[in-house]
Order: C-alpha cells, then structure tokens, then sequence
C-alpha cells in the first residue's frame, strides 16, 4: 500500500494516469483486498490530492470566491475581473461532478462504472485507455502549437466547459488522465503553456475532492473492512507525493511535461496490455 500509495499520489498532478499504475501495481504487488476495498484507498488518494492543490492554491481559490462579494475599483478593476472569471471558471468545472451524479440504476450512478474496470480483471481495458489518453494529449499539443491565433492568458468560461466534458471519460474508465485530459482541453482552447499546468490543478481539485469523497462515504455506509494503520499509510505516502509533485509543477517546462508525459502513457499502456497476458 505504501508504494501503491506513494505512486498514485504523484501521478495524480502529472498527466499520466494514477489508476493505471495503481490497478497495474495492485495486480502485481497482489495487494489483499476486494474490489471495494481497493477503491476506498484510491477515493482517499483522490481526496487527499485534492486537498494539496486547495493548499497550495489557496490563495487564488480565497481571492476569487471572494472577488465575488467586492466591488471591484478602478485601481483594481482588471485584478478583480480576472479573479471573478476564475470563479465563474471554477464553477464550471463541477460540471463533470454533477453529470457523474447521473443515476444508471436505482442504486448505482454513473461514476460507479469505474469500479467496474478498476480490477485486475479489466487490465487491458485500463491500457487501451491509458495509450487513447496519451494520443489524445499529443494531438492537442501538436495541434495548439501549429494553431497561429494568439494565445490567451488564462482559460475562459467555454474553455472550462470544454475541459469538464473531456474530464469524464477519466472519472468513468481507469487509464484516462484527469491531468491529460484536462491540459488537452486548455491546450486546443489556446491557453498559454505558462498557466496552464497551473489552471488544469486548478479546476481538477474541486470536481475530484467531491466525487472522491461521495465515494469514500459510499464504501463505509456498504461496510467495508477498513485497516487503520492502511488508511494513515495511503493517506501519508499519497500526501507527501502530490506534494512534491504539485509544488514543483509550477517550475516545469509545461509543453516539455505534456510531450513527455504523453508519449510515456502511450508507453505505460502498452507495456500493460503486454504485462495482462501475465498476470
């Protein structure tokens, strides 16, 4: 659990799935656990990141969500606005939060069909997903690149739409990227390279902590066997990665991070479909 742990925190800021490598690690490490047991500690990795970006983000979320309730003067009418579009931004992005909500049966949702795939059992559907992810993510990036409108600052409220609707195939199948996802949806929006890495934690971390959370609670209420000293290891070895990784995403190079990052997917997912026939 602690590598698993520790591995599924980092990827969770990088654009690399964090489900592939922890079904793929699980699969491996045979980590004794049922399914549902399995997917309480990844809720809890999911909530945990999520609570990293709030912390190192804070001061955006509080001056945004705040900028709401200001007037905004003429000395600061620019600051301000640009703060209030990033509130109306950041509710946008619970929209792949509110879809997933989407009953499937009387009492399933629809962000249940990932549990459905998050078994060693549905491996090579996590690697079909995984490389799909990394192709996806290179197609943005080559094709923001060869685009020659300027590019914008910060993501607009369309932008965001866009984004929300290209996080839900990460929130339903093990494999996709929500980092990948989302970078593919600023980068063919035209957002600048330099704040989008930023701006993709930025509007995860909300949708992510909600679905993450409902989640963790659904698997408690059904009863599961919970380890306490399980659960202070996931939580303290995912805390320390997402960490380190979130704090030093600012410094990266983003367009060096996504090419690398898609094309070690494509990678990643191969080597998993090769890794099923083994397992």
């Amino acid at each position: 659990m602690l590598v698993m742990s520790f591995i599924s925190g980092a990827f969770s800021a990088l654009p690399v799935s964090s489900s592939a490598h922890f079904a793929y690690l699980n699969s491996v490490l045979h980590f004794s656990a049922d399914a549902d047991t399995i997917g309480f500690y990844y809720s809890i990795i999911s909530v945990v990141f999520s609570l990293v970006v709030f912390v190192f983000l804070r001061k955006l979320y509080t001056k945004s969500l705040s900028s709401l309730f200001k007037p905004g003067g003429r000395t600061d009418s620019n600051k301000q606005s640009q703060y209030k579009k990033i509130a109306v931004n950041l509710f946008l992005s619970l929209l792949p939060a509110i879809l997933l909500f989407i009953p499937i049966s009387k009492s399933s949702f629809l962000f249940d069909v990932f549990d459905r795939y998050f078994t060693d059992d549905h491996l090579m559907v996590t690697s079909f997903c995984c490389i799909a992810s990394g192709i996806i993510l290179t197609v943005a990036i080559w094709y923001s690149h060869k685009r020659t409108a300027k590019t914008k600052r910060s993501a607009n409220p369309s932008s965001v739409i866009r984004y929300g609707i290209y996080q839900l195939p990460a929130y339903i199948f093990p494999g996709f990227s929500h980092v990948s996802s989302g970078s593919a949806a600023l980068a063919v929006s035209d957002v600048d390279d330099m704040v989008m890495a930023r701006e993709v934690l930025l509007y995860l971390a909300p949708s992510t902590f909600i679905v993450g959370l409902v989640r963790a609670i659904r698997y408690i209420v059904a009863g599961i066997t919970l380890d306490p000293v399980m659960i202070v290891i996931c939580v303290v070895a995912s805390l320390v990665s997402s960490a380190v990784v979130v704090n030093a995403i600012g410094r990266i190079n983003a367009k060096r991070l996504y090419t690398f990052a898609s094309v070690y997917s494509v990678l990643f997912g191969l080597f998993i479909f090769l890794a099923s026939f083994y397992v």
